[in-house]
């Protein structure tokens, strides 16, 4: 799968979760931009351009979107399905994060469009995965 040169947009609540997904991608020699966001409220901002993400080109749509399973205030699972019914976004490649593969919840993120799930904490070895993805 080819990645493209917009940032990585990280949907993760836990600050020490999204620092080491940060470092792994770094070690890895990933060098688009990754955003940080740690409410469903600013990721669907961010995904919609509205609010503080209205400029484009400040904040471009992303290459490539990482969700936390359990995410607080908005659920995964609920910003998953938005991201699957605006077809600005839903070509958008979306991967789960979970801290033990739950199988239930892969399930359901997959039916919803996630193309896989990973477990904490993200390593290179799971970037070399996803490029490896048709």
């Amino acid at each position: 799968m080819e990645i493209g040169e917009g940032p990585i947009l990280l949907g993760e609540d836990q600050e020490d979760d999204a620092l080491l997904f940060t470092i792994s991608l770094k070690k890895a020699r990933v060098s688009n931009r990754i955003i940080v966001l740690g409410e469903g409220g600013s990721i669907l901002d961010y995904l919609r351009g509205a609010g503080n993400y209205r400029d484009r080109s400040l904040y471009p749509q992303p290459s490539v979107i990482f969700l936390d399973g359990q995410l607080h205030h908005q659920p995964s699972m609920g910003l998953l399905k938005w991201i699957k019914d605006h077809p600005e976004v839903s070509n958008v490649p979306v991967f789960v994060l979970t801290g033990s593969l739950d199988h239930k919840v892969c399930e359901q993120a997959k039916a919803l469009g996630a193309r896989e799930c990973f477990e904490k904490p993200f390593t290179g070895d799971d970037w070399r995965a996803i490029r490896q993805m048709r």
